[in-house]
């Protein structure tokens, strides 16, 4: 089988497209078994005041004992505010210490606050299985 990003990768959403003001939101849990990394993408739409900060958070069951993600990564989420509106960010998640990830976006300062999403990519080894 040869490699291709189409067979070897796949993406699930964590975090809807909304429009988010004060306040914390958890992503949806994404299962990452059989996959040995992963990257988390956001895509801010318009900000419009207040922050929006983004965070991974890891579990073994994907229901309870969240913690702050602590394996290895590169890359950063910046803080989002205005100025960093309308862009798309990355954070390549190096090692999955537990199976499950999450988003988690907590906002602050927002009257009508900001648009964004959360996606984590996960990729698989070349010659493992098909991703469906």
């Amino acid at each position: 089988m040869r490699d291709s990003l189409y067979d070897d990768t796949t993406g699930r959403l964590t975090l809807a497209p909304a429009v988010r003001t004060n306040g914390a939101v958890n992503g949806t849990a994404v299962d990452t078994r059989g996959f040995l990394v992963a990257m988390l993408i956001v895509a801010a739409g318009v900000i419009t005041d207040g922050t929006q900060v983004v965070t991974v958070q890891d579990s073994d069951d994907g229901s309870t004992n969240w913690q702050n993600f602590a394996g290895q990564t590169q890359g950063s989420i910046p803080t989002l505010g205005t100025p960093q509106g309308n862009a798309a960010y990355r954070l390549a998640l190096d090692t999955l210490p537990r199976r499950y990830l999450r988003a988690v976006v907590t906002v602050a300062g927002a009257t009508t606050g900001g648009a964004l999403s959360a996606t984590v990519l996960l990729h698989r080894p070349l010659g493992d299985q098909q991703v469906t």
